[in-house]
């Protein structure tokens, strides 16, 4: 493996500014997953052209650091991580998009908190990790919020509430895949191919389904673009000041948002239910957050 890989500075632990950096993340989340929606029923785009088009506008984000990034040749064993990481993001966003234009804003938020339960089971089937009962009986909890969520047989389930079910478990593979591309790549390189990825693997049903889009589409999907980067960057900040024990609480906020969103701009009601089983589904996510933190501090 050649070229310099600098090793990125670690902060100071700083709690409050680690909930700050996490907040601002999840405002950039909502953002980007309000106008998604927004573009996507204000007219009839398909999702793999919406989501490309979004990506393309991240190629140019990512420009200025592409030099550095092609200077580190990364090892077929890195590019298979990397390969896996984009492939995974490049399933899991036509399901995202696609859920975002035909389910509320509310439901798609608290479905895609299934996210970080995907990947700590993953991480044990396939990576190994150790898998003690409480975490078991966290992922059960979790499952249960799931159903409380979509209650098959006591209402009407979209196929938009399983295309995002399926993007959140394809979201939480790339991330295992991710999680192994930086042990020894940086972050700036993870996210220029996954970026390059996922445009390259969207083109084709891009085009395929294409249809004439507005100047303000277009337009929107560049914002998108760069609430999307900002949510990663914030993200990052923030795990560097705190771990995901004090970080993963601040994630809940978004489903406050999405339900006010909906209620103001998309005329959504508001359903218990699905408040409810989110709220499962985070006390799980929490609780297995602050047992690996026990963990790693012995």
């Amino acid at each position: 493996m050649s070229g310099d890989r600098p090793m990125p500075s670690l902060s100071q632990p700083n709690p409050i500014r680690g909930m700050v950096w996490m907040i601002v993340s999840g405002l950039c989340v909502i953002a980007v997953s309000s106008l998604v929606k927004y573009t996507s029923t204000s007219a009839e785009y398909p999702p793999a052209q919406l989501a490309f088009v979004r990506y393309a506008w991240g190629v140019f984000l990512v420009l200025p650091v592409l030099p550095h990034v092609l200077r580190l040749r990364p090892t077929p064993r890195e590019h298979m991580y990397l390969f896996g990481r984009g492939f995974f993001q490049f399933a899991g966003v036509i399901g995202w998009f696609y859920a975002l234009a035909h389910i509320p804003l509310a439901d798609a938020t608290a479905i895609n908190y299934m996210q970080p339960i995907f990947a700590t089971l993953l991480a044990a089937l396939i990576l190994g990790e150790r898998f003690a009962m409480r975490r078991m009986i966290a992922i059960c909890v979790a499952l249960v919020g799931a159903a409380i969520i979509l209650r098959p047989g006591f209402r009407d389930v979209h196929l938009g509430h399983w295309a995002m079910l399926f993007g959140a478990f394809v979201f939480a593979l790339g991330s295992l895949a991710g999680k192994k591309a930086s042990e020894t790549m940086p972050a700036e390189a993870i996210v220029v191919y996954l970026t390059m990825y996922v445009s390259l693997g969207l083109l084709i049903p891009a085009l395929w389904t294409w249809v004439p889009m507005s100047y303000e589409a277009i337009g929107v999907l560049a914002i998108v673009a760069v609430f999307a980067t900002g949510a990663h960057y914030a993200m990052a900040k923030a795990f560097s000041y705190a771990p995901l024990s004090v970080t993963q609480p601040m994630t809940f906020l978004q489903l406050v948002w999405s339900v006010v969103i909906g209620l103001v701009i998309f005329h959504e009601g508001v359903d218990l239910w699905v408040i409810g089983g989110a709220s499962l589904i985070m006390a799980a996510s929490g609780y297995i957050a602050y047992r690996e933190a026990q963990l790693k501090r012995g």
